[in-house]
């Protein structure tokens, strides 16, 4: 068990790895992109949590609240991060993601649509669909 913990989050430990990263160029963009994605989850789960945490009686409990969410979603994205990189070896996974965003696409197309405003379609759940200008 240690050992497959060991192979999944043991690259990020490693100082030679590190280097690697900070000497290239095109690694930092992809370092961008991650921190910017981060801090787009990280703001979604703080407003999610800070909703929720409002109808608590008192001020103490929403701290506690607040603190126990934030540092769950944390571990939760570390562990979550780790069972897809062990995942990802296994090119049947790659084959039922696939499939699995096929049909959400195939779908989400063939929706029946609900009502029609000029020319955009309101679908049933809530997105619009452009027809004729674009």
């Amino acid at each position: 068990m240690f050992d497959l913990i060991g192979k999944l989050y043991g690259p990020f430990f490693d100082g030679h790895n590190w280097a690697t990263v900070v000497t290239s160029g095109s690694d930092w963009l992809i370092i961008f992109s991650l921190v910017l994605i981060e801090c787009l989850l990280s703001v979604d789960n703080a407003v999610v949590l800070a909703a929720q945490t409002q109808a608590l009686p008192t001020k103490e409990l929403r701290e506690k609240s607040l603190f126990y969410g934030i540092w769950g979603a944390y571990i939760f994205r570390f562990l979550i991060i780790g069972i897809g990189t062990y995942l990802i070896h296994f090119w049947e996974i790659k084959v039922l993601g696939a499939l699995y965003l096929l049909f959400l696409t195939f779908q989400y197309f063939s929706k029946p649509e609900l009502s029609t405003l000029g020319n955009w379609s309101l679908r049933r759940n809530g997105s619009f669909q452009s027809f004729g200008r674009w």
